[in-house]
């Protein structure tokens, strides 16, 4: 007996029971298993619990034969309040979808269309048409604008000769065909790797819509493209010169889907899909994205991921080193501020003391006075806690180093994102004096 189709909107860290969602089967839960060993790093997407599913820090989609699962974003305890799990297009789940749409557009640069709140009052929505749309959208640019052709060697019969005659191969088909000349010879066509890669894209992404007008027109889309034969899914986003660079957003997008795919659990025509990101990883780069645009414009330099060693072998790499430099308003010489991102709302608005050490260690390492705890502000009862640590006989004679907690507005008063974030905490580095001064 077919599985019944399953809809599913649930928050990151959350539990969803198995009685709380409509028409979940045991096969359900076996596709489940089978998608997470399928995909490398799957094990960590979530929890198949006795009584239901547990969801980790990895947000995005899930798609299976007769199962689709959202998994958002939410910067508080999602197991409070009422059940907002239950109601599948809830102005809560609207919100943190479109937050998550829009942190995914800002730091992978994709052209995602975030959806208006009207949008989302009249259309059903499932945020997969977002990046499918997206990509189709691209690939028609790409399109209107030209395939890229490019020189190859083909070998084969042709009616004249022309490149280089293979003896072998010519006696072999030839032999009762002498007009024909068998030859390796090269070729100036559209059966190019970026259009096979968009093609493969094209063919996933017919199969994977749930909106009937977007399988159609991808399907539509379809017959005008080349017929061309399938090639590996590069780890890389290949590089494109000045006559493919057209082709970034669009490869991109085809790229993210190619590789959420697992085409070991195939079933008939319909594909697993998978496209899920670390929420805390996502947020460490939004939040580095606006800083460095923020940079220039509040006297800044923004390092991410700088390596130091710590012991050994053992390396020690901050999320963010911000470098406040000397202005004709503020000419206090150069000082560092390490910067480490936290997605998530310490208990009580108090660090753990894990956190409080990491960043002591980050501060002697690359000579910081003042070391920053940055989480998402939730609520009113979030206050910034600061505290002086204690003497080192490590760090320069007399240098005190600070660390404190700062609670980023990640959203604006209508909801959605904060587009001044990256300067109000950069503004915030500047006002943190050198504690010895």
């Amino acid at each position: 007996m077919p599985s019944a189709s399953v809809t599913i909107t649930a928050f990151e860290h959350q539990f969803l029971p198995y009685a709380a969602i409509k028409n979940w089967q045991e096969s359900h839960a076996a596709a489940l298993e089978r998608l997470q060993a399928a995909h490398k790093g799957g094990s960590n997407w979530f929890t198949l619990e006795r009584k239901g599913i547990r969801f980790c820090e990895y947000v995005g989609i899930i798609q299976l034969p007769g199962l689709a699962m959202e998994i958002l974003p939410k910067a508080d305890n999602p197991n409070q309040g009422n059940k907002a799990h239950v109601l599948l297009e809830s102005e809560l789940q609207n919100r943190w979808r479109n937050v998550l749409l829009g942190m995914l557009q800002q730091v992978l640069d994709l052209p995602l269309s975030v959806p208006s709140a009207a949008n989302l009052a009249t259309v059903p929505h499932r945020m997969l048409d977002v990046f499918l749309k997206a990509f189709i959208q691209q690939t028609e640019f790409v399109y209107q604008n030209g395939l890229v052709k490019h020189y190859h060697v083909a070998e084969g019969n042709r009616a004249a000769l022309k490149g280089q005659l293979l003896f072998g191969q010519h006696l072999n088909h030839n032999l009762l065909h002498k007009e024909r000349f068998y030859t390796r010879h090269q070729v100036y066509d559209r059966i190019h790797p970026l259009n096979a890669l968009l093609r493969m894209a094209l063919l996933r992404t017919a199969d994977l819509a749930r909106n009937a007008g977007l399988a159609a027109r991808a399907r539509t889309f379809l017959l005008h493209w080349p017929e061309l034969a399938e090639v590996s899914v590069p780890e890389e986003r290949p590089a494109l010169t000045r006559k493919t660079q057209r082709y970034g957003p669009a490869l991109d997008l085809a790229l993210l889907i190619l590789r959420a795919q697992s085409p070991s659990l195939q079933r008939g025509h319909n594909q697993a899909l998978a496209l899920l990101f670390d929420m805390n990883s996502l947020f460490e780069g939004y939040i580095e994205s606006l800083l460095r645009r923020a940079a220039t414009a509040a006297g800044c330099t923004v390092h991410a991921q700088q390596e130091k060693t710590f012991w050994a072998t053992i390396k020690a790499r901050p999320d963010i080193v911000v470098s406040v430099l000397p202005t004709d308003q503020d000419p206090t010489p150069v000082r560092n501020c390490i910067l480490d991102v936290k997605w998530k709302v310490p208990k009580a608005g108090k660090p753990t003391a894990d956190d409080m050490r990491q960043v002591y260690a980050y501060c002697h390492l690359w000579g910081a006075t003042h070391g920053v705890l940055l989480y998402p502000w939730v609520s009113e009862e979030q206050q910034p806690r600061r505290g002086i640590y204690a003497p080192s006989e490590f760090a320069e004679a007399g240098t005190q180093i600070t660390g404190q907690t700062l609670f980023a507005p990640v959203l604006q008063a209508n909801l959605t994102l904060n587009p001044r974030l990256g300067l109000d905490v950069l503004s915030v580095m500047r006002t943190l004096q050198a504690p010895n001064k």
